[in-house]
Formats: structure tokens, C-alpha cells, sequence
């Protein structure tokens, strides 16, 4: 009789590599092309988009990084981060917590806990946690941009 033992590490492992390696390249062309799209059409400067050119650029650079050197966890502590700062980012241009934006506050400790298990959701809910916090705190004393349907 034989009998196979299934390697959960391995194929983790492997979910982990093939997620960052796909999922952030396709998220940094999505971040790179929105951000010129809207450039082009509702007048932003360059200025007000340059945290996600550099969050774009960084997810592409993780993607290809990746496919060299394999998963590693810093690779996935960037990614939270990078996600952390877009939100940041859109929040304070749209309004603060009123920004579309800040609803995918939620999606970072559900990729940390996804790449990093129990160590990344904690450290996802703790990068929510402060975003919400800077955010509410900026939206309480005006210092967002508020929010303009004609420029969103």
C-alpha cells in the first residue's frame, strides 16, 4: 500500500511565491495605469499621485524580485505597507475616512494573514488600526483635501 504524506508547508510555500509574484505585478500596472488615467483626465498633478508611482513601481519591482530569489517574508511586509500608504494616500486627497479608498483599509490584515499567517495579521491589524487612526485624526482637525466627485 501506498501512501503519500502531503507537504502543507511545501504547497504554502508555493501559494505564498505565486501570489506575490502575480498579484503584485498585476496591482502595480493597475495602480501605475489608474494614476495616469487620472492625470489625464480629471487634472491632478504628478505631485498628488506620487506616493502610488512609487507604490506601483515598488509592487512591480516585489513581483519580479520574487521570481528570483523565491518567497521571502520582507517581500510580503512591503506589499501590507505599499497597501497601507495607498490608503493613506487617497484618503487624505478624497476626504479622509469619507474616501472610497479608505474601505479597502480592511483588505490588509486578510493578505497579511493569507502571506504571513498569524505574525502579518497582526501586523496588518495594527497597520489598519494606525491608518484609520491618522485618518480620523486628520479628518477631525481639516487637514484632508475633502472630497470632490469631479476629480475622483
Amino acid at each position: 500500500m501506498i501512501t503519500s504524506e502531503f507537504n502543507h508547508e511545501k504547497y504554502s510555500d508555493y501559494f505564498k511565491l505565486s501570489f506575490i509574484k502575480y498579484s503584485s505585478s498585476m496591482i502595480g500596472i493597475l495602480i501605475i495605469l489608474t494614476s495616469c488615467l487620472r492625470i489625464q483626465l480629471s487634472g491632478y498633478s504628478f505631485s498628488k499621485l506620487t506616493v502610488p508611482f512609487i507604490v506601483g513601481t515598488l509592487l512591480i519591482w516585489i513581483s519580479f524580485e520574487s521570481r528570483k530569489k523565491g518567497f521571502v517574508k520582507y517581500h510580503a511586509y512591503i506589499i501590507l505597507l505599499g497597501f497601507s500608504f495607498i490608503a493613506l494616500n487617497g484618503g487624505y486627497y478624497n476626504g479622509g475616512l469619507k474616501a472610497p479608498v479608505a474601505a479597502g483599509l480592511f483588505i490588509i490584515p486578510l493578505i497579511g494573514g493569507v502571506l504571513l499567517d498569524k505574525t502579518g495579521a497582526i501586523f496588518g491589524f495594527g497597520l489598519n488600526l494606525f491608518c484609520l487612526i491618522l485618518l480620523s485624526l486628520l479628518d477631525h482637525f481639516h487637514l484632508v483635501h475633502p472630497f470632490d466627485r469631479n476629480l475622483s
